[in-house]
């Protein structure tokens, strides 16, 4: 009987423990079923998000194509009807592409390819760009798009400026798109500030419809809109958040939305930069010039009537705000000899009394000398200045402007100095530069731009120097190893061989062939970081000049360094700038400064004349830009930007040349969107330049003196 129960328990044992086993191999199989899914889903969503990364690519060349030629057509001479038909088909384009683009940005995100680019950027270039992309969706609008910047914020920053771009663009442009009336205001403040860094908060607040709280919840998840009905008024693909939300969050900073339908929306959000050694915030700090000054400003926006009063107070400017003509009128009639206005800034649209028909009344005002005035718009400068006719006014600013843009255009309507420009009729005294330094000195221009060779030359061969040339550093480095040289001014990028490589090579060149005096080598360039400089002194240079090329600077660095070369001299002379010729401020209007222009290059009319005529013949075409861009030769592209860049600098086609920087900087982070409107920009912007430089050759081949 025991041996049947032992048995019973023995067989109850086995059962139990092939049970187990069978569970364990369940388990198991389960595991590695699971761990297989797991595996499928993940190659299933990196193939997806490959899927999408190429075919938005894909569908984005021929998309470009599209845009590229209906802005092409629309230059030409078509009807009313093919006008409209066209305008119709560039807007759905840029929608479609919007969206395609954003479908790229987010399948990168999914892919975890989606990376940051670190690098030195001015707060003010970036708005100029955000002001370039969003100026005209405002103007179509008539709603005022605004900059507040505090005063205390640092200018030159280092972190990822293209991403808080995508950013800042995306968040204002879902403001303009649902905002009907009123303004959008993108401004920046500091939080807080330390030694090396400083965290800044960014804000976009709206006028708009709002936002309900239930729809809040759900605002930053992909492929959601607040408004789901079929009749829905606003468009998109609901990806713009989503996507504005994980750049802010992998940038370090989290997105935050206050919204409320009865008055519109504010998204802020917190982020810490890196600080550049090369911050300047003089211009945002109260100036001797402006102290004192007194100012009305006339805007029927209140919101603009606060942003620009703060602008002004922050300069060390006496501000009055009036919400009409009337109000201004009577302001100015009240004020009394100590108290009266030195500039009043008036807005074009105004209901009522608008700012022409202001200006006019202000000019023909009976109670002692009347103020200067600045004339601001959002409705577009052109028509502005159309509008107002044959009215003296002196100064014009387009909105959206920043601090620095109202800082520049307020100096300009007083007609006092800026800092660092030309003060005619005075003369400007540079500092003594001993002329038997440079005189007869053998200098090795290394530049592949010809204009950019050009003025160099005729600088230094106006001081005595004598000039040999070398178009990139393979030639630069031949060029060593043939003559003697005193002094080499390097260009930095330059196809080839860049300045970097070649002095790294020129530098073991030396110590290999046992030179004793070390070659005086500097670097001519657009990059002027700090951190720029310290790459060109890393490399092997020994000094660092800025372009646009300024003769004084460059003359005053050559002669320190071919000085500290050749031993000490005691002759001595003086540098004179001559005075520039008082152009009209129209050269200002066509986009180019040309007192500035001729002043950097010693006050010579004849040089500027052949650059004028180099720029002319040389500059480079947006239509090839585009054409290398698309093709994939994005180096070339962007070569060609940069070309165009330093080409609009040294002519003092300032527009163009911001706007240059801002085609550089797309084709740089591939933004494929960003190089089409600013290849446009560049091309609208181009034709005025051109068509200035064609009226100043013609003249000055007519009257020589």
């Amino acid at each position: 009987m025991r041996t049947k129960e032992l048995i019973r328990e023995i067989n109850v044992r086995r059962h139990a423990e092939e049970e187990l086993r069978q569970m364990n191999r369940t388990l198991q199989q389960a595991t590695v079923y699971a761990r297989e899914m797991a595996l499928q889903a993940e190659r299933a969503n990196a193939a997806k998000s490959e899927f999408l990364a190429n075919m938005s690519h894909e569908i984005r060349t021929p998309m470009n194509a599209i845009i590229g030629l209906s802005h092409l057509v629309q230059q030409t001479s078509l009807t009313p009807q093919q006008k409209d038909y066209l305008s119709k088909l560039d807007k759905s384009a840029q929608s479609l592409l919007t969206i395609i683009n954003d479908i790229l940005d987010f399948s990168k995100i999914e892919a975890g390819k989606l990376e940051l680019h670190k690098t030195a950027f001015t707060l003010s270039s970036m708005f100029d760009t955000i002001s370039s992309i969003l100026a005209i969706r405002a103007q179509e609008k008539n709603i005022e798009l605004l900059f507040d910047v505090g005063f205390t914020t640092p200018q030159v920053l280092e972190g990822d400026p293209v991403r808080l771009q995508q950013v800042l663009v995306n968040l204002a442009g879902n403001a303009l798109k649902f905002t009907t009336r009123g303004d959008v205001i993108i401004s920046v403040y500091p939080v807080h500030e330390d030694a090396g860094s400083v965290e800044l908060r960014f804000a976009v607040k709206d006028t708009g419809i709002g936002i309900h709280e239930e729809d809040q919840k759900k605002l930053f998840e992909p492929f959601t809109q607040a408004d789901t009905t079929m009749t829905r008024q606003f468009g998109g693909a609901g990806l713009g958040l989503a996507i504005s939300k994980h750049l802010v969050e992998l940038m370090g900073g989290h997105i935050t939305v206050d919204s409320d339908p009865a008055r519109g929306s504010v998204f802020q959000f917190d982020l810490r930069f890196g600080l550049s050694l090369a911050d300047d915030r003089g211009f945002s700090q109260p100036q001797a010039g402006l102290r004192g000054k007194r100012v009305i400003v006339a805007d029927d926006s209140e919101t603009v009537r606060e942003v620009v009063g703060n602008m002004l107070e922050i300069m060390g400017i006496a501000v009055d705000t009036v919400a009409s003509g009337a109000a201004c009128l009577e302001k100015l009639a009240q004020a009394s000899e100590n108290s009266k206005y030195d500039l009043a800034i008036l807005d074009w649209k105004m209901p009522g009394m608008d700012g022409i028909e202001l200006a006019e009344k202000i000019r023909g005002f009976g109670c002692g000398p009347c103020p200067r005035i600045l004339m601001i718009t959002g409705y577009g400068y052109d028509d502005m200045k159309t509008a107002a006719g044959e009215l003296r006014v002196d100064g014009w600013l387009e909105k959206p402007f920043t601090l620095a843009m109202l800082f520049t255009a307020v100096q300009k309507a007083l007609g006092l100095d800026m800092p660092g420009a030309l003060s005619p009729p005075q003369q400007i005294k540079a500092p003594q530069v001993p002329p038997a330094v440079l005189r007869g000195a053998r200098v090795l221009v290394v530049e592949d731009n010809e204009l950019n060779r050009l003025v160099a030359g005729e600088i230094l061969a106006g001081a005595g120097v004598l000039v040999s040339y070398a178009a990139n550093g393979i030639e630069a480095l031949a060029a060593m190893k043939e003559a003697r040289f005193d002094a080499v001014l390097m260009d930095v990028q330059m196809p080839l061989m860049d300045g970097y490589t070649a002095t790294r090579q020129m530098r073991e060149w030396e110590v290999k062939v046992n030179r004793k005096k070390r070659l005086p080598i500097i670097a001519m360039t657009a990059h002027a970081m700090r951190h720029e400089q310290a790459i060109s002194i890393d490399a092997g240079m020994d000094d660092h000049v800025t372009k646009p090329v300024n003769a004084v600077a460059m003359l005053d660095v050559l002669a320190r360094r071919v000085q500290r070369s050749e031993g000490p001299f005691e002759d001595s002379a003086r540098i004179m700038l001559s005075p520039a010729a008082d152009y009209p401020d129209r050269t200002v209007a066509h986009g180019i400064n040309a007192a500035s222009a001729i002043a950097r290059i010693d006050g010579n009319h004849d040089l500027y004349l052949k650059l004028l005529k180099i720029y002319k013949n040389n500059v480079p075409s947006p239509d090839a830009i585009i054409e290398h861009f698309r093709r994939g030769d994005h180096d070339r592209a962007r070569r060609e930007a940069h070309t165009a860049k330093g080409m609009s600098s040294q002519i003092g086609a300032e527009r163009l040349q911001r706007i240059s920087a801002g085609l550089e900087d797309a084709i740089q982070a591939g933004d494929s969107q960003g190089v089409e409107r600013n290849a446009a920009l560049f091309a609208a912007e181009l034709k005025k330049v051109l068509l200035y430089v064609d009226q100043f050759i013609h003249c000055s081949d007519e009257h020589p003196n």
